[in-house]
């Protein structure tokens, strides 16, 4: 086989992977269009949620990052918890502050020295879980 065969071959293969690329794109094109020519489907309802926030300490940026869950824009109700195990943690003065700045939101502080085991943040969000008021419970980190 000489070289202007090979040549020509790999010619032909790209040629044929090009296209196969041009009838990708073309469909994916064709997918992304229907996709968002859906209608977006609206809730009906929006239940009530309780917020659970498990603190220690002074972490970085905390009043920031625990203030965007309070500036969220959420239909239902929803309440916050947050707990520490100790009366002194510096954490509370963060929660503080949101709550006077917040003073339409519901916030609650849980302070609970309980353990269960050896997981200290588990106990405190075992702590916090009879003072929810609603059904639908989520569960975020500090920091998150």
């Amino acid at each position: 086989m000489g070289f202007g065969v090979t040549q020509n071959i790999l010619a032909s293969v790209a040629g044929f992977v090009a296209f196969g690329a041009i009838c990708y794109t073309v469909f994916a094109l064709t997918l992304v269009n229907r996709f968002f020519s859906q209608i977006p489907v609206t809730a009906n309802s929006f239940p009530d949620v309780s917020v659970f926030k498990p603190l220690h300490g002074e972490e970085w940026q905390l009043v920031e990052n625990l203030e965007s869950f309070l500036t969220q824009h959420y239909p239902g109700e929803v309440q916050y918890l947050f707990g520490v195990h100790d009366a002194q943690d510096t954490a509370l003065a963060a929660v503080e502050l949101l709550r006077d700045r917040y003073p339409d939101k519901q916030i609650v502080i849980v302070i609970d020295t309980r353990l269960y085991g050896p997981n200290r943040k588990i106990s405190n969000l075992v702590n916090m879980l009879n003072h929810a008021k609603h059904n639908v419970l989520c569960f975020a980190d500090s920091d998150v």
